[in-house]
């Protein structure tokens, strides 16, 4: 798998750590207890989310997940992050959900290059996402559902939400960023 080299110096907020023990309590497959493994092996142990960990165990956590259980495990676990993580406050809409997105990952990681996330609203129910940092694929396709399904309309039912790589080459093909088209 490919990816945008990470920093050592980089560092992620233990709320986000906590996703992949968290997290993994409702997914059909996976359970908190191996997330706690995995973690401990990437030398990340207890997480706590008032402290700051090492973003490549996170990191490597997450591709031995994706191994064990596939693609979907990532998914379901970055659509936590915009109902688990810090965000910026007075956000009311899906627009305004994309549009701090970069704000809340800067908000949950630092030192060092973290990479980013830029949006842009394309029509009324379409946005363009673009990824250019080290998590892996899955894991932001899942980031952008949940920030529509978080900061979205009041639907009455789950939405179907459609996110489609528009990139020329994706990152996990060697590319530097991934683009997706989002419709709903």
């Amino acid at each position: 798998m490919a990816r945008r080299p990470v920093d050592p110096e980089v560092e992620v907020n233990g709320r986000t750590v906590r996703l992949v023990v968290d997290g993994l309590g409702d997914h059909p497959d996976a359970t908190e207890a191996r997330g706690r493994e995995l973690l401990a092996e990437h030398g990340i142990e207890d997480p706590n989310a008032g402290e700051w960990y090492p973003l490549r165990g996170l990191l490597g956590a997450l591709d031995a997940l994706e191994l064990a259980y596939g693609e979907s495990v990532l998914t379901h676990l970055g659509s936590k992050i915009p109902e688990s993580v810090e965000w910026p406050s007075g956000v009311t809409s899906a627009s305004g959900g994309f549009e701090t997105v970069d704000e809340a990952y800067r908000m949950n990681h630092r030192g060092g290059d973290i990479g980013y996330y830029e949006f842009a609203e394309v029509g009324d129910r379409e946005r363009r996402v673009t990824c250019a940092n080290p998590y892996p694929c899955p894991f932001d396709r899942g980031i952008i559902r949940g920030t529509l399904r978080a900061f979205g309309e009041k639907f009455s039912y789950t939405p179907m939400v459609f996110v489609r790589e528009t990139s020329d080459r994706c990152r996990a093909e060697g590319g530097s960023q991934c683009t997706y088209r989002v419709t709903w």
